[in-house]
């Protein structure tokens, strides 16, 4: 009775033993080395811009430390007939930041809002669609299907 009792706990040990180590063992994918480009959402980011010189700076310094990926997303300012340096400083940006998916379009239907956005849908790649105001919040201006 002795050796059975015995041999149950030897035997326990070593199994209880076998999983610890086993758990040990066990590293799990770190988030970091999972790749998570198909599951980060792409969209169109459109920015209608009128003479807006003055403040478009800090938007633009923003955009530069933003932290996503660069492949999932593209910048879409449309200029809307403006009459003070907006479009040259936009397209100075374009050209310093090259790694970045920019178009720069002037609009070329009725002048506001609306036609700029809807020039800027109409170029972008993406199915949903961001518009930034001025103070910088966003809305989704169209989603339709997920794209790849």
């Amino acid at each position: 009775m002795i050796l059975l009792i015995s041999i149950a706990c030897i035997s326990y040990l070593l199994l209880t033993n076998y999983i610890v180590i086993g758990l040990k063992k066990y590293q799990p994918e770190k988030e970091s080395d999972i790749d998570n480009d198909h599951e980060l959402t792409r969209f169109s980011v459109l920015i209608p811009c009128r003479n807006e010189a003055a403040r478009i700076k800090s938007l633009l310094k923003s955009i530069e430390n933003l932290q996503y990926d660069l492949n999932c997303y593209e910048l879409i300012f449309i200029d809307d007939y403006s009459q003070d340096d907006t479009y040259e400083m936009l397209n100075q940006f374009k050209a310093f930041n090259d790694q970045l998916d920019v178009k720069l379009l002037k609009n070329n239907g009725a002048t506001g809002k609306k036609s700029a956005l809807s020039y800027g849908i109409d170029h972008a790649k993406y199915a949903l669609a961001l518009d930034f105001k001025k103070d910088l919040t966003f809305s989704i201006v169209l989603a339709i299907t997920d794209c790849e």
